[in-house]
């Protein structure tokens, strides 16, 4: 499997998967099957560099500069920051 992009960086999912982060896309791989889906498209943070990513208790927390994104991982359209004030 191929990636479209540079990834950024991965975790674990709730069930084996592998969670990737790349410069415009969030994606799920099981490596069970080969198969892949795009849980998130058209991201912005390709030029905040992110390199880190944990998921706990159902939400994808990604490191970058200038703060901490949280994705929901069932509903990933609701997403929040935290930031230094």
């Amino acid at each position: 499997w191929a990636l479209p992009e540079a990834p950024f960086c991965a975790a674990a999912g709730e069930k084996n998967e592998l969670l990737i982060l790349s410069e415009r896309h969030l994606f799920e791989f099981d490596p069970s099957d080969d198969s892949t889906h795009t849980l998130l498209k058209n991201g912005f943070w390709d030029l905040l560099y992110p390199n880190s990513m944990v998921l706990l208790d159902h939400q994808l927390y990604i490191g970058m500069r200038s703060g901490v994104l949280r994705v929901d991982y069932e509903h990933p359209e609701k997403q929040d920051w935290f930031t230094n004030e």
